[in-house]
């Protein structure tokens, strides 16, 4: 039994807040939302400052979100840690003000070209594993109509696919058939562009008619400049060219206070929201 870091529970993940029901405690729920999100987001983005995210702001107890974008079709551009602190922050808040009731699916366009090929389909597993490990034997297994959202990261195919267009227009078709939302998050430092595998101008075309795109800030640590240990250059060598650093920008002044975890009185660990609207247009 692990100690409540918010001093509400004994430490087994519930309290009985009125003598007769059993909640869950917010230490419980903070631990479902990160197991649910994965690693990936959860610690990938706690290294990035994001004090409000536009795709959702807790209301506070009692009311409803100021904002929840989480019904929305969405195309999400930001640079690797910005877009999975955004996701940390919206996500979780979600999870949290729900109770984890909410579901989300978070996939790799590399995954859904796996599952779309059977590479996980019960007949590709051997006969000593396929009943103990999970199967997704087509698209509707990964992301059908069990998951309120599903969130399909860009920037995970490393080489040409004739099919990856293909599949990517069909996950998004089958959500759509669902009547359920998606959010597809391009990773900025590696774009959606013609040479990218997954790019087809029908899936571009698809995305404008249907996504509204949303550019996601926040301040990213400036990259540690490489250096060269001067045993490692020989004499003859010429002098190796100056580390090439990207400068940070200046982080934004932010009146708000910090209110919680997730941004509402029922969480404890992070700040306020605000939100923020750009319409999606042709790359």
């Amino acid at each position: 039994m692990t100690e409540c870091k918010y001093n509400r529970c004994d430490g087994s993940g519930w309290f009985v807040p009125n003598s007769l029901n059993a909640v869950p405690c917010l230490c419980l729920k903070v631990r479902m939302a990160r197991q649910k999100l994965g690693d990936g987001i959860w610690i990938e983005g706690g290294k990035v400052e994001v004090t409000e995210t536009p795709l959702y702001k807790p209301g506070g107890v009692g009311n409803p979100p100021e904002i929840d974008r989480t019904t929305e079709d969405l195309f999400l551009r930001a640079s690797y840690y910005t877009l999975r602190a955004h996701l940390r922050r919206a996500l979780g808040g979600k999870m949290l003000d729900t109770d984890c009731l909410f579901r989300v699916t978070i996939v790799t366009d590399e995954r859904l070209k796996n599952v779309f090929v059977g590479n996980e389909s019960y007949a590709a597993r051997s006969r000593k594993d396929r009943d103990y490990l999970q199967t997704m034997n087509s698209m509707g297994d990964l992301i059908g109509i069990e998951s309120d959202l599903v969130v399909i990261l860009l920037g995970y195919l490393g080489h040409t696919n004739k099919a990856a267009p293909g599949l990517l227009k069909e996950a998004l078709m089958l959500r759509a058939g669902l009547s359920k939302p998606t959010w597809v998050a391009e990773n900025t430092d590696i774009l959606f562009q013609p040479d990218y595998p997954a790019y087809s101008p029908e899936v571009v075309y698809y995305m404008d008619q249907r996504f509204e795109t949303v550019e996601l800030e926040g301040f990213e640590p400036a990259p540690q400049p490489v250096t060269t240990d001067p045993e490692d250059v020989g004499l003859d060598d010429p002098p190796p060219p100056p580390a090439r650093t990207r400068r940070a920008p200046e982080p934004k002044q932010d009146t708000k206070d910090d209110m919680g975890a997730f941004g509402n009185s029922k969480s404890d660990d992070m700040g306020a929201f605000g939100g923020g609207k750009k319409k999606r247009g042709m790359h």
